[in-house]
């Protein structure tokens, strides 16, 4: 399906089909996202979500079918997409800085071992001002709230300067607030930026996606004018 046909062609996959060995999980997807476009992808637990992003970011090889980013296939497109894990391996004891944990996004961008320069810190610098937390660039991230430590990945993503950005259940363990102000950010991040979020609560960014689609091995689309109380039906199902 076609999200939006106002602006160009960032993610296009035509009958997509993946899994692993023998098992296939994802059956005949077929998608187009448009620049600026905002999809969340609901669904069961095995439905195949997280088996679809690993497709994007070239962790999986599909069995069949097309997948290109940017027009280019995915081992060359990946380098656009800035992605947020639902639940970053991270040790919140270890003492390092805010700072550093977004800098991390600046790896893919340099050859090994070679140092940051004045153009990394600038765009380390940028995404913390993005998402907020640019007076926080010297705390240690155990310091910080729930809700902080996600802007962080999320600047961690946008550090790598992506045309796309992945999200995983963003808000997944956050209460009602801080959940409320990732939601916010990702409406502001939509300006600039194509998003597609796994996300397990779509009424509170009912108003802001452009799309609801929900991913099932199959994947179906929702628009505006059709009731949530059937998308939440399906994904409780």
């Amino acid at each position: 399906m076609d999200i939006s046909k106002s602006s160009s062609v960032v993610i296009e996959i035509e009958q997509l089909w993946a899994g692993y060995q023998q098992h296939t999980v994802l059956k005949n997807i077929n998608l187009t996202i448009h620049e600026r476009d905002y999809l969340a992808i609901i669904g069961p637990n095995g439905g195949g979500k997280t088996t679809l992003f690993k497709v994007l970011l070239g962790l999986l090889i599909p069995q069949q079918g097309r997948v290109n980013i940017l027009g280019r296939q995915t081992r060359q497109g990946r380098r656009y997409i800035g992605y947020v894990p639902q639940n970053a391996t991270f040790d919140r004891s270890f003492p390092i800085s805010v700072r550093d944990v977004v800098r991390m996004g600046r790896l893919g961008k340099r050859r090994l071992l070679s140092r940051f320069n004045v153009y990394d810190e600038e765009r380390v610098e940028q995404a913390l001002q993005t998402v907020n937390l640019l007076d926080w660039r010297d705390a240690v991230v155990s310091e910080l709230s729930g809700g902080q430590l996600q802007r962080v990945y999320i600047a961690r993503a946008l550090a790598t300067e992506p045309r796309i950005l992945l999200l995983d259940e963003p808000t997944a363990s956050l209460d009602r607030q801080s959940s409320m102000g990732i939601y916010n950010l990702l409406r502001e991040l939509n300006d600039f930026v194509t998003i597609v979020m796994v996300s397990h609560n779509i009424e509170p960014i009912s108003s802001d996606v452009k799309a609801v689609g929900y991913l099932d091995r199959q994947l179906s689309f929702y628009s505006h004018s059709q009731e949530l109380e059937q998308i939440k039906r399906n994904s409780l199902a």
